[in-house]
């Protein structure tokens, strides 16, 4: 294995990575745990309270377990289903966007970018979906905050995902294992 076990712990857990990047001041959309009907409001009202909201499995990979919540009904109803299945999940600020950008770092130094546009049936941007992958040009303030990523992380090979909302750079996640079949 390229990574230790505490950096794939790390990595692969959307709730902790987002506890790491609000702990550390890296921008990202704001995100908040749901576990029982009792703190839904709480939470909706933590991100802003505002829909489309983003719902997502704790772990996953491939877009999967990524769902777009468009009222709270539906995200009643969504979560009632995922937790019957024992799913933990978050929820997080949905901030529009055409595309995100993937980028890879191996021992703390950016190897490689990629810019993923979205299908025009998924707003999911994994080329597993459908999305179109071409190479991206980082700007300062992107490698910044994906260097910053990827050391909190431990890992040796980090796939650090972003994307560029009213201008800004906003972390969405990081994998252990990012996939590498996309043009960089």
């Amino acid at each position: 294995m390229m990574n230790t076990r505490a950096a794939m712990l790390t990595c692969d857990n959307k709730l902790t990575t987002a506890l790491l990047f609000e702990k550390f001041g890296i921008p990202t959309p704001k995100t908040a745990f749901v576990s029982n009907e009792n703190n839904i409001k709480s939470a909706v009202d933590m991100i802003g309270g505002k829909f489309p909201m983003i719902l997502k499995t704790l772990t996953g990979t491939q877009g999967v377990g990524v769902i777009k919540i468009e009222s709270y009904e539906g995200l009643v109803a969504t979560l009632q289903a995922m937790w019957k299945l024992e799913a933990e999940v978050v929820i997080q600020e949905y901030m529009p966007s055409k595309f995100d950008v993937r980028t890879f770092v191996v021992d703390n130094k950016i190897f490689a970018s990629t810019k993923r546009s979205h299908s025009s049936y998924d707003f999911r941007s994994n080329t597993h979906r459908g999305a179109e992958a071409e190479p991206y040009i980082l700007n300062k303030k992107e490698k910044e905050i994906i260097l910053k990523a990827a050391r909190l992380s431990r890992a040796y090979m980090v796939g650090v995902d972003h994307i560029i909302h009213e201008g800004e750079p906003y972390l969405l996640e990081i994998n252990g294992s990012p996939g590498s079949g996309a043009d960089y």
